[in-house]
């Protein structure tokens, strides 16, 4: 029983985006499963690892989708099909794409799973000759999304069918989707890989080089993701994150030995980093298109990544709160934008490795003053339900945020949901017992104060 609950979490990791904790899911679900023979629990979790290692390891998921659907016929296996037909719809296999459509289509419909049948309709739409002339189905999706009552998949849809027009008001629509995704909390929109960025947004536009090291580490070429197996050496991809967490700063190559060769003083060390080095250049500038340090320079002493021609989120993500934290025009809208930049924790996939822990830290610290930020506005204009969302990230990260805590008492009680904030204080309470702080009172219904404050009635 232990492996449905990890493969559920594993499909909500993977909904938010956060895809190192989503593996994480389904491979300890898998680990359960498979040596108990529980093909219910194991079929849903090959399929959602599929999804998930598609753009870092193409060739495991599709076998990993083809061995769900061998494994079955069970309950949920239209799940499988689905994973067979996202995976090869990303991989550019449309062709492929619609038998796996049909077939999850018909099991749908045979077992009136409506959940599997509208994300069939939405993969068959995309999986066509001509998917902009099937986009009309999309409504079909979405009338299934409405009376099921996922707004995720409401939203995702709307954003499916902007990307596949050319009618001016679709970006406005999909912007609107895209933020009533990202304040669910969706931090990596999966349709946007397969139709492209149908708003615009500036956290998803297409550069020559992108290194992604918020959330699980990726680098796209001329926005096609690089594949683990296009690196041939782990060392070289292990430098990239390196030099990503200094962020231009040069790094000296006696340190970049000692992180990546910790327990080796063999004199051929310097050859190996200058392997690596090599081989990163290649797979950044594949076409080599540009002069060697282009990308990633180097002198005899030290290496360091050149930010002028690459766009690393973590520099953007950085860069951007600490300009939109000293206030200005259209701050609100600035704020969204700097949070929409944060797909999640500095090499999620690193978290144990110590070079990391400085940029993880200072991320996240900016992170939660962004957050910070976006909780009072929403106080402020008495948008209770999505103040409560943002506290709800704060905690999340940080779980001994008293004032977070405290003002999501408030929060939840001004707006009616009395047994929500008598269940988040006694969360609260928990948390202030285990550092041996005295805990405040319960907090009057008046959510004036800052996240950073106590409430009036605590002081």
């Amino acid at each position: 029983m232990v492996s449905y609950p990890l493969s559920h979490l594993g499909d909500v990791h993977r909904e938010r985006g956060d895809l190192a904790l989503a593996r994480a899911a389904y491979e300890e679900a898998i680990a359960v499963a498979g040596p108990a023979g529980d093909l219910q629990g194991l079929v849903p979790s090959l399929a959602g690892l599929a999804r998930v290692l598609v753009d870092d390891e193409p060739e495991r998921a599709a076998a990993l989708a083809a061995e769900a659907i061998a494994r079955g016929p069970v309950l949920g296996q239209s799940r499988a099909y689905l994973a067979a037909g996202w995976v090869a719809l990303r991989r550019g296999d449309r062709a492929g794409a619609r038998p796996a459509a049909a077939e999850a289509m018909a099991l749908a419909r045979a077992r009136r799973d409506r959940v599997a049948l509208a994300e069939a309709t939405e993969l068959s739409v995309l999986a066509a000759a001509e998917p902009a002339a099937e986009a009309a189905r999309l409504e079909e999706a979405r009338a299934i999304w409405l009376d099921v009552g996922n707004p995720i998949g409401v939203a995702r849809v709307e954003l499916t069918a902007a990307g596949l027009t050319n009618d001016p008001a679709a970006r406005d629509r999909a912007a609107d989707a895209r933020r009533r995704l990202r304040q669910a909390g969706v931090r990596r929109v999966e349709v946007d890989l397969l139709t492209g960025p149908g708003s615009g947004d500036p956290s998803d536009r297409i550069v020559e080089l992108e290194i992604r090291a918020l959330g699980t580490f990726q680098v796209l070429v001329d926005g096609r993701p690089v594949p683990r197996s296009a690196w041939g050496s782990r060392k070289a991809r292990d430098l990239l994150k390196v030099l990503a967490a200094r962020r231009g700063q040069q790094v000296p190559r006696d340190l970049l030995i000692d992180i990546l060769w910790p327990d080796e003083t063999a004199p051929q060390l310097p050859r190996r980093l200058s392997v690596a080095l090599s081989t990163v250049r290649g797979v950044l500038d594949p076409a080599k298109r540009h002069p060697a340090d282009h990308f990633v320079a180097a002198n005899r002493s030290a290496i360091w990544l050149d930010v002028r021609h690459i766009d690393l989120d973590l520099d953007r993500f950085l860069r951007e709160a600490e300009a939109v934290l000293e206030g200005g025009p259209a701050r609100v809208a600035r704020l969204r934008a700097a949070e929409a930049l944060y797909r999640g924790d500095f090499l999620e996939e690193d978290v144990y490795e110590d070079w990391a822990t400085m940029a993880r830290e200072e991320a996240r610290v900016a992170y939660l003053r962004v957050i910070r930020a976006l909780a009072e506005q929403s106080v402020g204009a008495g948008e209770h339900d999505t103040a409560v969302g943002f506290l709800l990230r704060i905690l999340e990260r940080d779980a001994f945020d008293e004032g977070a805590h405290l003002l999501l008492c408030q929060v939840l009680a001004i707006s009616g949901r009395h047994g929500e904030a008598r269940r988040a204080y006694r969360r609260y309470l928990a948390q202030m017992e285990e550092l041996g702080v005295e805990a405040a009172p319960y907090p009057a219904a008046e959510p004036r104060t800052a996240p950073g404050e106590r409430p009036v009635a605590a002081r």
